[in-house]
C-alpha cells in the first residue's frame, strides 16, 4: 500500500472554520499570559475539530491557554469529548477556564507525564509542551503514539530546542508529518 492510499484526505492538514475560529480568538487570562501566534492558535484549534467527538490531552499545560482554547472548539461547534491537562504544576488554569464558562470541560491531572498516570484512556489529539530538556519530549512522544488515535502536535520544534527536535525526528518516522510551521509540528497516524 502505497502514502496515498493510506491518507483518507488528499490534504495534508485540512484547515476550515476552526482554524479561523481559533485564529481569531484572543485568548486573555485572569492569571498568567500566553503567548501564542493567532496561526498556532488556528492550528490548534482545526487539530480538535478535526478530532471530532474524542478526548483531547495535552503534556504541559501551564496557565492552561491551550486546554482553554481546546474547550472552546468543542463548545463552539457542539463537539463532546473532554480536555486533560497532564502537569504536574498547573497554574490557576480551572480559574482562568471559568471565566470563559468552559470549566465542566477540562481535567486537571496534576501528575508529570512519566509514568503515564492515564494508561487507559484514548484521546482523538494531543499536545506535548512539557519539559524541553532531555529524554522528556522524546518520553512524551512514546506515551501519546500509543494512545493517540489522530493528530499528535510539538509545540517550540525550532533549532533552541534541539531535545524536541529530536523527538520530532523520531515521531516523523512513524507518523505522518502534515503540518510544519511557525515552531508546530503536526503529524497525523497511519493507519494501516
Amino acid at each position: 500500500m502505497n502514502l496515498r492510499q493510506k491518507v483518507n484526505n488528499p490534504f495534508f492538514f485540512p484547515l476550515g472554520s476552526a482554524y479561523e475560529f481559533g485564529k481569531g480568538f484572543d485568548i486573555s487570562l485572569k492569571y498568567g499570559k500566553v503567548i501564542q501566534a493567532p496561526h498556532n492558535r488556528g492550528l490548534l484549534a482545526q487539530a480538535v475539530y478535526n478530532s471530532w467527538n474524542e478526548d483531547y490531552v495535552e503534556i504541559g499545560t501551564h496557565y492552561g491557554g491551550s486546554a482553554i482554547l481546546a474547550a472552546l472548539v468543542k463548545k463552539e461547534y457542539g463537539l463532546e469529548g473532554k480536555i486533560y491537562c497532564v502537569d504536574p504544576n498547573p497554574k490557576k488554569v480551572l480559574d482562568n477556564a471559568s471565566a470563559y464558562g468552559i470549566k465542566d470541560f477540562i481535567r486537571i491531572i496534576k501528575k508529570p507525564s512519566f509514568p503515564w498516570p492515564l494508561p487507559d484512556k484514548v484521546f482523538g489529539c494531543g499536545y506535548i509542551d512539557g519539559d524541553h530538556r532531555y529524554d522528556f519530549p522524546s518520553q512524551d512522544w512514546e506515551t501519546l503514539k500509543t494512545c493517540v488515535i489522530k493528530y499528535i502536535i510539538f509545540d517550540d520544534y525550532s533549532k533552541n530546542e534541539i531535545d524536541v527536535v529530536k523527538a520530532c525526528r523520531t515521531a516523523m518516522k512513524d507518523w505522518l508529518p502534515v503540518h510544519i510551521s511557525d515552531a508546530y509540528v503536526i503529524l497525523e497516524r497511519l493507519w494501516e
